[in-house]
């Protein structure tokens, strides 16, 4: 049998671990999560027969946890532990059906009487799902966890053929062990939550390429996808570009459903192979760093180069700080990224190494200026954080733009013109945003709204719609151009909505201004 106890307290962890006799009761296998979260994703591939939650939990609490894996396990045996203070849950306890309701402070013997009530229900459960139906039920639960413990056995190299041959005789795939294989891995840039909606979107965008071949799809972890396709023709399978129709599904794949990166491995002869494919995937996948996601890349083989970076530049950008010449640094922090860039058969941890002496002089001269610390994550934690240089190089350019803001007036107005620039260059964009404008020069939307009120007393979405009504007064002399042209081109997608606006801005409407002032 399973067990599954959930409690934010390490000593009530520990202590059932060691007070308890588990095996007496028939239950072999014990998972521990510190929190509700953290039982979800243990149990994406533990499926427990009991739970034993805590009530009262940060974030989510034992019996939304509960609820939620409910629904995912059935047959599951709920007991919970609560203090006094927990009568109130007793109702939604007993809904969802608990076996018990154990009091905080533990009694050890009252825990044992719970235990064992639940261990026979779990037992007499098991007997009556050998039925054909409720079997069917159990087989289907548990396909996704044979499917990762397959693939998590082909892609370790060195692992005992008996600990998968079973297992891909229960799946019913790869008709043929000796036929060729490839590897795909799908990266997401954050951690994913509903791994099997994941996985169906996966297949349905790559339908059209997976109709060829055998494959195997499993989560390796909560960010990484892989897929194992394999094929009695080596030419057919997706490697050094060739399948153009794989680079064109992963893109829409990225717009449509997540933004996802795609990594290829080599063609390999042989299902003992898949475990060298996976190696190279994993070295294709490190391309990433120096790209973008809605890529597909495929592994060539080229070797690791040195890095090639000039670090006097770093004491340039140093004086440039100190000296208050903002303008320069910024662009050698562009030149850096542009020499950075492209090197990308440079390992990605030279290159983070260079962005972290950057974000230290930025920080260091921050605090020379100022007592307060700089408005974000450590420089360290943030790059850990990110997956590719783009994604560094922006936080890192965004940092420095936040020390220009700190450092005088003068800087700050140098902001607030770029922002305006950008605006009279995209204000007849109708999807330009507060969002958007930040995103152009490295600030976070909330610090940028608040600089531009602060700088010239305006909001920022005033100050684009008044803009856009300017810009509409011209096009107002145009008789040929009917009032909803005018309205798309200085970015409003309804006109009425123009009109309203136009009325607020200058008190009359769009077609009274034109009668009495044009």
């Amino acid at each position: 049998m399973n067990l599954l106890i959930v409690d934010d307290e390490t000593t009530t962890r520990n202590g059932l671990i060691r007070h308890v006799n588990w095996s007496s009761f028939g239950i072999q296998n014990i998972e521990l999560a510190a929190s509700g979260m953290e039982a979800l994703e243990r149990c994406s591939s533990f499926a427990p027969d009991i739970i034993l939650s805590d009530i009262r939990m940060p974030e989510m609490n034992g019996i939304e946890l509960c609820r939620r894996l409910r629904t995912q396990y059935p047959d599951c045996v709920i007991l919970f532990l609560s203090g006094y203070s927990d009568k109130e849950y007793l109702h939604s306890a007993i809904d969802l059906g608990a076996v018990d309701y154990i009091e905080k402070p533990i009694d050890l013997e009252e825990m044992e009487k719970a235990v064992k009530k639940a261990a026979d229900l779990v037992h007499r459960s098991h007997l009556h799902n050998r039925s054909y139906g409720n079997m069917h039920q159990m087989i289907s639960r548990s396909l996704p966890i044979i499917r990762k413990r397959v693939v998590d056995s082909l892609t370790t190299p060195g692992t005992d053929e008996n600990q998968y041959m079973t297992d891909l005789e229960y799946l019913n795939t790869f008709s043929d062990l000796s036929q060729w294989f490839t590897v795909l891995i799908v990266r997401y840039p954050r951690p994913v939550r509903g791994i099997e909606t994941c996985e169906k979107a996966l297949t349905g965008s790559l339908s059209g390429l997976l109709i060829r071949y055998e494959y195997l799809q499993a989560f390796k972890d909560d960010q990484s996808q892989v897929l194992i396709l394999a094929s009695p023709a080596p030419a057919s399978l997706p490697h050094y570009g060739r399948d153009q129709n794989l680079n064109i599904l992963m893109a829409a794949h990225s717009a449509e459903e997540m933004n996802a990166f795609c990594a290829v491995g080599r063609v390999v002869h042989g299902i003992r192979s898949v475990c060298l494919s996976y190696a190279d995937a994993l070295t294709a996948l490190k391309q990433l760093f120096y790209h973008d996601y809605g890529l597909t890349l495929y592994y060539t083989g080229e070797r690791i180069l040195p890095l090639v970076f000039d670090r006097k530049i770093l004491d340039q950008f140093s004086q440039c700080l100190t000296h208050g010449d903002f303008e320069n640094a910024v662009s050698i922090l562009e030149s850096v990224y542009q020499t950075l860039h492209g090197q990308n058969n440079v390992p990605p941890s030279e290159i983070c190494s260079i962005y972290h002496r950057i974000g230290h002089l930025i920080e260091e001269r921050r605090r020379q200026l100022s007592s307060s610390p700089m408005p974000s994550d450590p420089p360290g934690q943030s790059i850990s954080e990110t997956s590719t240089l783009k994604e560094i190089h922006s936080f890192y350019k965004g940092q420095l733009m936040l020390l220009l803001t700190d450092s005088g007036s003068e800087n700050s107005k140098r902001i607030i013109l770029q922002v305006q620039r950008y605006i009279e260059d995209h204000y007849s964009d109708a999807a330009l945003s507060v969002k958007e404008i930040s995103k152009a020069v490295y600030l976070s939307p909330n610090y940028m709204s608040n600089l531009f009120k602060r700088e010239t007393g305006a909001s920022l979405v005033e100050y684009i719609r008044d803009i856009r009504i300017r810009h509409s007064i011209s096009l107002l002399r145009d008789d040929s151009l009917k009032l909803y042209h005018i309205a798309l081109k200085v970015g409003f997608t309804d006109a009425n909505y123009y009109t309203k606006m136009f009325k607020k801005v200058l008190g009359v409407t769009p077609s009274e201004y034109k009668e009495h002032h044009l």
